[in-house]
């Protein structure tokens, strides 16, 4: 067996094979979560950003979003790291940028 027949067999021999029956997911959803029920006047609580798969399962992809938007400045904040503070009673809406 010269070198080159070695390198390869070793190369072969160290890849892992695929399980066989594997099923690859697509993400069907994307969306946004409050750590709470409710966001109330005054309160600061985290925004969790996650990505739904096609078996119903999600991944937490908070960690990943770049940019965090109110689109309610006037009821409530946002800063960078997807911490929102509610500022007045009513409805509000939150943007998340994501690769």
């Amino acid at each position: 067996m010269t070198r080159r027949e070695l390198l390869a067999a070793l190369f072969v021999a160290q890849v892992p094979r695929a399980p066989t029956g594997l099923r690859f997911k697509t993400a069907t959803a994307v969306g946004l979560r409050l750590e709470g029920p409710n966001l109330k006047v005054g309160e600061t609580v985290q925004l969790k950003a996650f990505l739904q798969w096609s078996d119903k399962t999600e991944t937490d992809i908070t960690q990943f979003v770049t940019k965090w938007r109110s689109l309610n400045p006037a009821r409530c904040t946002v800063n960078t790291a997807g911490r929102v503070t509610g500022l007045t009673v009513g409805t509000v809406a939150v943007e998340a940028d994501y690769p």
